[in-house]
């Protein structure tokens, strides 16, 4: 619990630090709704997920690349059941992450895009009707490429993989303040 009010902190931390440059209109910020698919372990169907997102883009004087940070959570909706064992056996998911970002000038409205950061995970298994914890905080990276369908929304397509090996594969858009 600690650690989620720790990363929410700095979120909030980090978006007011920059509201003076927000009002000189140089940092574009955004929130976003995130959905996708986990892909845990071989023996397990993937989880889908909906989730949010948020962040900000700053210019850093180059004229390819922006950088800034994001916030993201997703919890996991259904799926998750393990292919072999009893019925009802299942994980579910919930993460927490926060990433530096750099991404690409969009050339004809599309960019690239890199995050690294650290994810916080909770996962829940139920096998055999007892109930397993496992919490995991550690490193993650991404990738994706996204679209400026309009000057106040994006479309966004990542792969973020996380410490423990997890894959998320995910959809965004997102809402340009």
């Amino acid at each position: 619990m600690k650690k989620y009010i720790l990363i929410m902190m700095f979120g909030i931390f980090c978006f007011t630090a920059i509201a003076g440059y927000a009002e000189e209109g140089k940092i574009k910020g955004y929130i976003g709704l995130k959905s996708g698919t986990f892909a845990l372990e071989k023996n397990s169907l993937n989880i889908f997920s909906l989730g949010g997102t948020g962040g900000c883009i700053i210019p850093i004087g180059n004229k390819y690349v922006e950088a800034g940070f994001e916030e993201d959570f997703n919890i996991g909706c259904f799926g998750g059941d393990y292919v072999s064992g009893f019925p009802g056996d299942r994980a579910h998911i919930r993460t927490l992450g926060v990433y530096g970002v750099v991404r690409t000038i969009p050339i004809n409205e599309v960019y690239m895009k890199c995050k690294i950061g650290f994810t916080s995970e909770t996962k829940i298994e139920r096998i055999e009707n007892m109930e397993k914890l496992y919490k995991e905080t550690g490193p993650s990276f991404g990738i994706g490429a996204g679209y400026n369908a309009s000057n106040h929304i994006n479309v966004e397509g990542e792969l973020t993989t996380t410490n423990s090996n997890m894959k998320f594969f995910s959809i965004v858009i997102a809402f340009v303040l």
